[in-house]
C-alpha cells in the first residue's frame, strides 16, 4: 500500500485569487506599555502629594473643631461669670466696665475658694490638737471633735486616718 503524502500549498492571502474568502484577522497581542521611570517617580509623587493634602486636610478640620470648642468653652465661662455680649459687638467702654466685672468676679472665687480651704485647715488644726491632748478621755475627745467639724461645717473625711478611728469606734460603741 502507497502511502498518500500531503502536499504543501502555498497561498498569498493577500492575493487576489482569494479574495472571496472572509478575512479573518488574528487579533494582535496588545503591545506592553513601556515602563518609564520617570513618569513612575511622577504618578509616585502626585500620590504622595495628595496623601499629603488629605492629611493636612485632616489637621485642618481637627484645629477647627479644637477652635470652635474653645470658642463655645469661653463663651460658657463668660456666661457662667455674667458676661453675655459677644466680643465683637461690645463697644470699648463696655469692654473694659465688663472686664473689671469679670476680674471682680474671679478675685470673689478665688476669696471664695481661699476661705474653704483655711476652713477646713483650721479645723483639721483643732481636731488634731484636741486628739493630741493625753489628759482628755475618749469620749470627751469624740464629742469636741465633732462639735469642732460641726462649727466649720467640715466633713470628717479631711482628718487624719488616727482621729477617723476614734470616730468610728464612737459608732461601733452605740
Amino acid at each position: 500500500m502507497k502511502k498518500q503524502g500531503r502536499k504543501t500549498v502555498w497561498v498569498n492571502p493577500d492575493s487576489h485569487v482569494l479574495s472571496f474568502l472572509p478575512k479573518t484577522d488574528k487579533p494582535q497581542p496588545k503591545p506592553r506599555p513601556r515602563r518609564d521611570p520617570e513618569r513612575e517617580a511622577d504618578e509616585r509623587t502626585v500620590k504622595e502629594r495628595q496623601q499629603a493634602l488629605g492629611s493636612l486636610d485632616h489637621e485642618v478640620e481637627a484645629a477647627k473643631r479644637t477652635c470652635e470648642l474653645a470658642r463655645w468653652n469661653t463663651k460658657k465661662r463668660n456666661a457662667e461669670l455674667g458676661v453675655l455680649e459677644d466680643p465683637e459687638t461690645r463697644s470699648e467702654s463696655t469692654r473694659t466696665e465688663q472686664m473689671e466685672q469679670v476680674e471682680l468676679r474671679l478675685r470673689e472665687l478665688e476669696a471664695i475658694a481661699k476661705f474653704g480651704e483655711e476652713t477646713v485647715t483650721k479645723a483639721r488644726t483643732k481636731a488634731v490638737e484636741i486628739f493630741g491632748k493625753l489628759h482628755m478621755r475618749k469620749d470627751e475627745k469624740r464629742i469636741r471633735i465633732r462639735t469642732v467639724l460641726d462649727a466649720y461645717g467640715v466633713d470628717e473625711r479631711v482628718l487624719p486616718p488616727a482621729i477617723l478611728e476614734l470616730l468610728e469606734e464612737e459608732e461601733y460603741a452605740e
